[in-house]
């Protein structure tokens, strides 16, 4: 926007010339994916055993950088060392409202996931990762999940004509009713999850978080407001489109309309923001804007 691209009113009111190009839709259609979980004591170890025992973590340290026999223990693997991703079961579906059932059956194709699934060897809170586990003894697992498909849209725009001024970000996270129904029916599918982990002998008591006293979707709901983060997957403030839809900034080989000489070629360019993790996407988006480039499109 600061170079002259963008909705003509917001580059106006910032003093923003020449207007190089009337685009409505850079900065609108931001979509994001959001994370909140459950956790519960469990019985396996989980980074709560070297909080609470300073001479594991010692060791899991000494493992990592053993430069004989190369690093090995549980500080090479990754905090998430598996995804999963679900298109919920009937039983599920059956709790939504039938309008947002019909939503997603004529929005998402039938092989589009839901909902991802992200298990954490801690306790589950994304208002502080580091501090979240109680070093009380005991160790601790959170589940969870992602909505893979979300109706809330936010945007992002200007706060001056500077580069350096910070921009105005609104991400409306679940925001939009049917995205309240999925959360819901996600945090059930949680605990559908720890109820089977309970009968393996993996959790010992009950849930630590939220706690068995959140039962009703109300309070389920004000538990996830309270304790939702993002998976860092904001997308599509740059839509890809085709000539004639006004909230088009780029067409299918990443050029902004109205411009010469000018690609987008990053997650910001999707027209909706894709299951799954968008990096992959992202590659393929670059290779085949290249190909395109290459061939004189």
């Amino acid at each position: 926007m600061v170079s002259g691209i963008g909705p003509r009113a917001t580059l106006e009111r910032h003093n923003i010339s020449p207007i190089i190009k009337d685009l409505p839709g850079v900065g609108q259609n931001m979509q994001d994916q959001v994370f909140f979980g459950t956790s519960y004591r469990v019985n396996v170890l989980t980074t709560s055993a070297s909080l609470n025992n300073p001479a594991l973590t010692v060791a899991a340290i000494a493992a990592f950088i053993n430069k004989t026999l190369g690093a090995s223990g549980p500080l090479t693997e990754s905090a998430i060392p598996v995804f999963g991703w679900e298109n919920l079961p009937n039983a599920t579906l059956s709790l939504l409202p039938p309008s947002v059932r019909a939503e997603l059956r004529s929005t998402f194709p039938p092989d589009w996931p839901q909902l991802e699934f992200i298990p954490s060897s801690s306790v589950f809170d994304p208002s502080n990762y580091v501090a979240s586990d109680p070093v009380d003894g005991y160790n601790y697992a959170g589940l969870a999940t992602a909505i893979i498909t979300p109706f809330s849209k936010g945007n992002i725009t200007i706060s001056s004509s500077s580069t350096t001024s910070p921009p105005i970000i609104n991400p409306a996270w679940l925001t939009h009713p049917f995205d309240k129904a999925l959360a819901v029916a996600a945090f059930k599918r949680q605990r559908d999850v720890w109820a089977y982990l309970a009968t393996q002998n993996v959790t010992n008591g009950e849930e630590y978080k939220p706690g068995p006293s959140v039962q009703t979707d109300e309070q389920i709901w004000d538990f996830i407001k309270k304790n939702l983060g993002t998976v860092w997957h904001a997308a599509a403030t740059c839509k890809m489109g085709r000539p004639g839809d006004e909230m088009a900034v780029v067409d299918t080989e990443g050029r902004v309309f109205g411009t010469r000489g000018l690609r987008v070629v990053d997650a910001s360019a999707f027209p909706f923001l894709t299951p799954g993790h968008p990096q992959a996407v992202v590659y393929a988006l670059a290779e085949k804007v290249v190909d395109g480039m290459l061939k004189g499109r």
